[in-house]
């Protein structure tokens, strides 16, 4: 394909959520994901997210248990904050 010239328009990297949870440090590694992709896209059910809020939907569902969830909210914030 490249010796034509031509590139692919998109590349897709899929990762389930479940997998993410049980590394070791799922939210540095969710961190490192957001950093090295141009885009993050979040789907669940029938539901995908494709604008920026994707990455925000990402952090949140690994909350820790027990973690209010505002509290959370505003870590995940602050991550992302660091990321841009």
């Amino acid at each position: 394909m490249w010796s034509a010239g031509a590139h692919p328009a998109w590349n897709f990297c899929v990762y389930e959520l479940d997998v993410i949870k049980r590394m070791v440090d799922p939210l540095t590694a969710s961190l490192e994901l957001i950093r090295t992709h141009d885009a993050v896209w979040t789907a669940r059910d029938d539901i995908l997210v494709t604008k920026g809020s994707g990455q925000l939907r990402l952090l949140q569902r690994l909350r820790p248990a027990g973690m209010p969830v505002h509290h959370w909210r505003q870590v995940c914030e602050k991550q992302l904050a660091r990321t841009s």
